[in-house]
């Protein structure tokens, strides 16, 4: 930036955040290395440096819930791409949580909401969900069409 903040490397980036249940998180493909650089502020997740390489940051929450939240920053096609990579799209059981006006292309009968015991830790309004597999997606395209449209592509 002009004021010497050093903001001009700063950009804009979407986000998608996902749950599956706890107990198949085993069948996503995960990097190896997981990390927390900012333990004192983000006490309940870890990173995934690899990604980083390919524009995307992508975070799981580490909560004691029913559902594993994680939750990918980036470009629209690098979240899609990266999502497809490591299996959410693929994952029978993976939804999207979103709010009830991000998914206003969605069909109602697609949504269901989801309980504050399954995900105490996301606002009300966010804990809505859109199933990948199903629902009106054809596999992986359909699922990859769906999400760049919630993303607003």
């Amino acid at each position: 930036d002009g004021q010497g903040l050093g903001a001009e490397e700063c950009s804009s980036r979407k986000v998608l955040r996902f749950t599956v249940p706890f107990s198949s998180n085993i069948q996503l493909t995960l990097p190896l290395e997981e990390t927390n650089p900012c333990t004192t502020y983000l006490t309940s997740s870890v990173f995934y440096p690899e990604l980083e390489e390919r524009g995307v940051t992508l975070r799981k929450y580490l909560w004691s819930t029913p559902l594993t939240v994680f939750e990918l920053w980036g470009a629209p096609q690098d979240i899609v791409q990266v999502a497809d990579d490591i299996g959410l799209l693929a994952h029978p059981d993976a939804e999207v949580l979103t709010s009830r006006s991000m998914a206003k292309h969605e069909a109602p009968e697609h949504l269901r909401d989801i309980s504050e015991k399954e995900l105490p830790h996301i606002p009300p309004r966010f804990r809505v969900a859109a199933r990948l597999c199903g629902s009106g997606a054809t596999g992986a395209d359909g699922a990859r069409r769906r999400l760049l449209t919630l993303l607003g592509v």
